[in-house]
């Protein structure tokens, strides 16, 4: 398999570890000879009886990582979009009571037909109150377009 300096393609820079540090990368030999199969060895630290150092090395990373102020700025980046998907969660699981509840209204006998009554009772006062003069027509619908243009933002 041709190498990427063979293919013409820039080679990534290593990354920066301490010498003491630096993880040995092995290949074993096999027929393939494929990039995937690549082992990593990190070396103990000082002081590690010999112990693996990954503990260790991973933690001055992530301590290296929450000094830079990196975890800041990755929350000022991400904090709208996380806040959106509250709220979408929030509104998810408010409709799910709210149709649990609707349902459990709906099993009870004598509830719908209650509460499609008191709809035609409301309805009926409202057209007598609102609708039959037209001073109170002209009323309602200039309050309805003043708050239509609130709404939209013109007024």
């Amino acid at each position: 398999m041709p190498s990427a300096e063979d293919a013409g393609l820039p080679t990534p820079p290593a990354p920066a570890v301490e010498a003491a540090q630096a993880p040995e990368v092995t290949t074993p030999a096999t027929d393939s000879d494929s990039p995937l199969a690549a082992t990593l060895t990190v070396p103990p630290l000082e002081g590690d009886a010999g112990e693996g150092g990954e503990w260790q090395l991973l933690v001055s990373k992530l301590q290296d990582w929450f000094a830079s102020g990196a975890v800041q700025e990755l929350w000022q980046q991400l904090r709208s979009p996380l806040i959106a998907l509250a709220v979408l969660i929030g509104v998810v699981m408010l409709l799910k009571v709210y149709a649990g509840v609707i349902g459990a209204m709906q099993s009870l006998p004598l509830l719908p037909g209650l509460l499609e009554l008191v709809g035609v009772i409301w309805l009926s006062r409202f057209a007598v109150t609102k609708l039959v003069y037209s001073k109170d027509r002209e009323a309602l619908l200039q309050d309805w377009s003043r708050r239509w243009e609130s709404f939209r933002g013109r007024g």
